[in-house]
C-alpha cells in the first residue's frame, strides 16, 4: 500500500466534481467516474482507463473527444483504492509519483471495477448497451484484460503495460481489439512488443501496430513524448475499431 502524498500541492492533486457517477464496490464501497456525453439520447458506450496518473485533465480531455464523436464516455477512477480522486501532473514529481502507482496498482482489481461500471452503464438510458473499452499504459493492460473477463464489444490499448503478463487470457478476447505500442518505449522493451506478437500471432480480431522512434504517452499533448502524427495515426485506427464493434 502506497503512503499518502505528503505535497500535494507539487502534484496538482483535485478532486474530479462536475460530470461524475458513482459506482458501487465491494463491501457496500464506491469510487467515482468521469462522465462525458452530448445529449441524451442513446450513444454506445465506452469505458477510459486512465493511466497511473489518475483521471486528471488529459483524461477527461480524452473522454471529451470521443464524446464528441458521439460515445456515453466513463472513465472510472480506478486508482480509488490507493487514493480517491486523484489527478498527477506530467512534472518530475508526478512522475515520480505515478511510477510508484504503477507498481503498487492491483489490476485484477481494475478488472473488477470495470465490469462494475460496464454493469452500470447498460443500466443508463442513454447507453445503446454495446460499450467498448480504451485504455493507457497500466489502464492498457486493464482494458485487455477487462476484454478477456467480461463482455466487451471493443477494445483498444495504447502502451498497454502488463498484457504480457495476461496472454493466456487470449483466446478470451473475442471482440475487435487494437493494442498501440511504442516503438521505442522506455518502460516496454521490443522483446516484450514481440512476445505479445507472437502469442497474438493467430488472433484474428486482434490488431498490433508498434509506432517504430516514439516513446511512452505518445498520445498525450501533455507529455514530452507527444507525436501528433502518430498519434492521429493510431486514432484513426482506434476509431475504426470502435465504430465496428460499437456502431455497426
Amino acid at each position: 500500500m502506497l503512503p499518502p502524498l505528503k505535497h500535494k500541492w507539487d502534484l496538482k492533486v483535485a478532486r474530479m466534481t462536475d460530470g461524475t457517477m458513482s459506482i458501487s464496490a465491494e463491501e457496500g464501497k464506491s469510487f467515482a467516474a468521469y462522465v462525458s456525453a452530448r445529449g441524451n439520447e442513446p450513444k454506445p458506450g465506452l469505458i477510459i482507463c486512465s493511466e497511473a496518473f489518475g483521471v486528471n485533465s488529459h483524461m477527461r480531455s480524452v473522454a471529451d473527444r470521443f464524446a464528441d464523436r458521439g460515445y456515453l464516455v466513463v472513465a472510472p477512477d480506478l486508482l480509488w483504492r490507493i487514493e480517491p480522486g486523484m489527478e498527477i501532473a506530467y512534472n518530475e514529481a508526478g512522475l515520480k509519483r505515478g511510477s510508484e502507482i504503477a507498481e503498487a496498482f492491483d489490476k485484477d482489481r481494475g478488472a473488477q471495477d470495470v465490469e462494475r461500471a460496464l454493469g452500470q452503464m447498460r443500466l443508463r438510458k442513454d447507453c445503446t448497451g454495446k460499450v467498448g473499452i480504451l485504455g493507457f499504459c497500466i489502464g492498457g493492460a486493464v482494458a485487455y484484460m477487462a476484454a478477456a473477463r467480461s463482455k466487451l464489444d471493443a477494445c483498444v490499448s495504447y502502451y498497454g503495460k502488463g498484457i504480457e503478463q495476461h496472454l493466456d487470457e487470449a483466446d478470451a478476447v473475442t471482440c475487435p481489439t487494437v493494442l498501440h505500442y511504442a516503438g521505442a518505449d522506455r518502460f516496454i522493451p521490443a522483446s516484450i512488443i514481440a512476445e505479445v506478437r507472437r502469442a497474438l500471432a493467430a488472433k484474428k480480431n486482434i490488431e498490433i501496430y508498434d509506432y517504430p522512434g516514439v516513446d511512452h504517452g505518445f498520445n498525450s499533448e501533455d507529455r514530452r513524448a507527444y507525436n501528433p502524427e502518430v498519434a492521429k495515426l493510431a486514432m484513426e485506427r482506434t476509431l475504426k475499431i470502435l465504430d465496428r464493434g460499437l456502431k455497426s
